[in-house]
């Protein structure tokens, strides 16, 4: 029997997989192109065969969107905690993600096969966490129309549709940026088990903070709670820094929303 004097060096096969994997893929990306055209191609047909009448509607809504109405003072007062609250509940949402499967999910082949082997795993990983923060900041675009619509329905929209347009850019921004900044977030709490604890620990207290929002939106609508009280919501973290753009394009008070959403970025 032979016995090493030292420890015994394993050879980097990083590239060589890599390359592989890369070789590998190309059949299958162009096979997954075209499904995902397909896909498109029935969606579209769809949406104008059926929905035609709706989008008509919605376009002609665009152009004349409808005047404030009674409840627009109130909603406007209701937005900066309500929006606040509602970004702190996706915020908690995706960080908790984390926990169960994370930002970066890999194929149960990868997993069985290549990271038990001498491959540099931040190469193996990277493309999977850029990938999912890519459509982590368009899903949250397409989220961020639905803050955007509620306002216009409710009579915050403008004066037409340059008006409705700026509001939708604004809240479709911050919600973009925001599910970025969770998806980085999300990526650090999987790669470090030690903060699941603090995770956990921190959810009762998230949720509490997201009612105590939800409260204040009320208070907000019926009452007339001091004007300093919306302000600290707005700048109370990253969930506030997320709404002052929507608050700000739908009329409210939020003269700093430009430094906040470059602070979510």
């Amino acid at each position: 029997m032979t016995v090493a004097s030292g420890p015994i060096a394993i050879p980097d096969s990083t590239e060589p997989t890599i390359s592989l994997l890369r070789e590998l893929r190309r059949g299958r990306a162009a096979r997954q192109a075209g499904n995902v055209a397909f896909w498109i191609y029935l969606a579209v047909l769809i949406v104008v065969a059926y929905g035609g009448s709706l989008v008509a509607a919605a376009v002609r809504d665009l152009r004349h969107p409808p005047p404030p109405g009674a409840q627009a003072a109130h909603v406007l007062a209701a937005a900066p905690a309500a929006l606040s609250g509602l970004a702190l509940l996706l915020l908690l949402i995706l960080l908790r993600d984390a926990l169960w499967r994370g930002p970066v999910t890999l194929p149960q082949a990868t997993v069985d096969w290549l990271l038990d082997t001498p491959v540099d795993r931040g190469r193996l990983l990277r493309p999977r966490f850029r990938l999912s923060a890519v459509l982590a900041v368009l899903a949250g675009a397409a989220v961020g129309i639905v803050p955007a619509a509620a306002l216009v329905a409710l009579g915050l929209g403008g004066r037409g549709a340059g008006d409705v347009l700026r509001r939708t850019g604004a809240a479709m921004l911050s919600t973009a940026l925001l599910f970025g900044l969770a998806t980085g977030a999300a990526g650090v709490i999987e790669r470090y088990p030690a903060s699941w604890r603090w995770l956990r620990r921190a959810t009762p207290a998230a949720a509490a903070v997201t009612a105590g929002l939800a409260g204040l939106a009320a208070w907000a609508a019926l009452g007339r709670p001091p004007a300093a009280v919306a302000t600290v919501v707005l700048w109370s973290g990253p969930w506030g820094w997320a709404a002052q753009g929507t608050v700000a394009a739908a009329g409210g008070s939020a003269p700093l929303w430009p430094a906040a959403t470059a602070l979510l970025g």
